[in-house]
């Protein structure tokens, strides 16, 4: 993902740098220093992953996971948090919602999200979630 990130935002890169996050910077720069040819076999291999998903999902409404690593950080932390357990999922380009509804040791909101092989039926199973959840 940080080489796709880095070929994206190349023209941000070379012409507003300074306007970037020291954490997308470095995102960035980390995505820069990936091999084309490490990138296209990472390519390969989530193709051979989503081509799969059917089989793996067979059955289900959707799949129930993590959202994030604990729970939300402050506002005062100038981030959103870590979007590791999400990155799988998009990168697989499956619909994901995460859903509210839990909470952390400091108050702050812990999600968990629903991903699956359609979006309808994963925006239904998020309502039921939603609803146990309240």
């Amino acid at each position: 993902m940080a080489f796709d990130v880095a070929r994206n935002l190349e023209p941000e890169w070379r012409e507003h740098r300074e306007g970037l996050s020291q954490v997308m910077q470095d995102y960035i720069a980390r995505g820069r220093e990936v091999p084309k040819e490490e990138a296209e076999a990472a390519a390969a291999l989530r193709d051979q992953c989503r081509s799969r998903l059917p089989e793996v999902l067979a059955g289900l409404d959707a799949l129930l996971v993590p959202a994030a690593l604990g729970e939300a950080p402050l506002r005062s932390e100038g981030h959103t948090g870590d979007p590791l357990l999400c990155r799988a999922w998009t990168l697989l380009g499956v619909p994901a919602i995460s859903v509210p509804g839990l909470t952390g040791p400091a108050g702050m909101p812990v999600g968990v999200q629903l991903v699956g092989l359609d979006e309808a039926t994963v925006l239904g199973a998020a309502t039921t979630v939603e609803a146990a959840l309240a």
